[in-house]
């Protein structure tokens, strides 16, 4: 059976799905074990509104964001590593180029030397979009790996995954007994930076798929040269 093109890209993605079911399983355990803070606020007629407070998070799984974006980044930089090898060029200090606008893509082709791997390759790089405003998650995953700042970004919320079961306590029918019933966690990016305000595992699974995607395109690519 023939080993798979860009083997090493492949194996960066698999491990950032590794991480992305790594960070589910934090965020749960952490909710089972933590559960919301939840406080009654009587209203002045009579009906209860409630302050939920999460507990905090920590660091770990903005260290695990990191990782996850690392693999996914790096993934892109191998393929066009590769790519220029298989050009028959030499694969020193080639990267995958992500711009600031679509004006400056062609500087970034240049200055992270992309063009060894073909000018076919240049071309289905270009269909890509691979700069701020392109319409996709590139320049996201991109700044992500560059800001380093996942380690002070995590809080848990749930405003649609979760319901509050409160009853009187038949011993005291001025107290009440109340039991957050938790159907789905989720966690959100920053108000400030990549993503404000998504959320979070669904993006890192979105950005997973959109580089399998391109090492896909670009694998029917190097298959066509043959």
């Amino acid at each position: 059976m023939a080993e798979p093109i860009f083997p090493a890209s492949r194996l960066k993605v698999e491990r950032a799905h590794g991480f992305i079911a790594e960070l589910q399983r934090l965020v749960k355990s952490h909710v089972d074990q933590n559960p919301p803070l939840i406080t009654p606020i009587d209203t002045s007629d009579g009906k209860h509104t409630f302050d939920i407070e999460w507990a905090n998070l920590g660091l770990l799984p903005g260290v695990i964001v990191g990782d996850v974006v690392h693999n996914l980044r790096t993934a892109l930089d191998l393929m066009a590593s590769d790519l220029a090898a298989r050009n028959g060029r030499s694969n020193k200090d080639v990267y995958f180029p992500v711009a600031d606008s679509e004006e400056a893509l062609e500087g970034r082709i240049s200055g992270q030397k992309f063009s060894k791997a073909g000018d076919d390759a240049v071309e289905l790089l270009r269909s890509f979009r691979p700069y701020r405003g392109g319409g996709n998650l590139l320049r996201d995953l991109h700044d992500l790996n560059n800001a380093d700042k996942h380690t002070a970004l995590i809080a848990v919320h749930s405003d649609t995954g979760m319901f509050v079961d409160f009853r009187r306590d038949p011993q005291d029918a001025n107290k009440l007994i109340i039991k957050p019933v938790i159907e789905r966690v989720e966690i959100y990016f920053p108000d400030e930076g990549p993503l404000a305000g998504e959320p979070i595992i669904e993006m890192l699974k979105q950005m997973a798929e959109l580089v399998e995607s391109i090492l896909e395109a670009f694998s029917a690519l190097v298959k066509s040269r043959e």
